[in-house]
């Protein structure tokens, strides 16, 4: 009884099969359904392209202190807790949601750079406050009674590209 039912299943395969494959000069040819799909999903690609020419893209940049010699599995931990701190603080703003779904849709740009020291971070959130875009800090020892971490490990900035590549445009990547 199984072996007839695997035999009809098959039968059922080839059938369709042979309803997506017509002979034709060049080849294969779809099925409606098909045409219909690949046009929603070519519809769908170009209204992404309208949308990325209409607004700013965000990216997440973090800015690792290169002064101190962190530990690979650190740095690892500081960069996590910076860039789940970012997208906690973006999510709970006003169009969050919609700036998290557009970053994801391109790819979810994220770029890891150096900065020189303590000072030179601080001189980056104060430029990144100033432009107005989001940030977070990740660091040693948090100072209670200024509510900051003593010394900054891992910056974390988020906004447009413009925006971004004003506060950090000279920075180099960390490898």
């Amino acid at each position: 009884v199984e072996v007839k039912m695997l035999r009809a299943d098959l039968d059922l395969k080839e059938e369709e099969i042979r309803e997506r494959i017509f002979s034709s000069d060049s080849g294969v040819d779809l099925m409606e359904e098909d045409m219909v799909l690949q046009s929603w999903e070519r519809e769908q690609m170009m209204g992404m392209a309208d949308m990325s020419e209409d607004c700013d893209m965000n990216t997440l940049v973090l800015v690792v202190n290169t002064s101190h010699q962190l530990s690979p599995g650190k740095m690892t931990q500081l960069v996590g807790k910076a860039t789940g701190h970012m997208l906690a603080k973006v999510a709970m703003s006003e169009f969050g949601e919609e700036q998290l779904e557009m970053w994801e849709a391109y790819n979810q740009q994220v770029v890891v750079l150096g900065g020189e020291n303590n000072r030179h971070l601080l001189d980056l959130r104060l430029a990144a406050e100033c432009l107005g875009v989001e940030w977070v800090e990740e660091g040693n020892v948090w100072d209670r009674v200024k509510k900051r971490y003593m010394e900054v490990m891992v910056l974390g900035i988020w906004g447009d590209e413009n925006a971004i590549h004003n506060v950090v445009g000279r920075l180099v990547e960390v490898a």
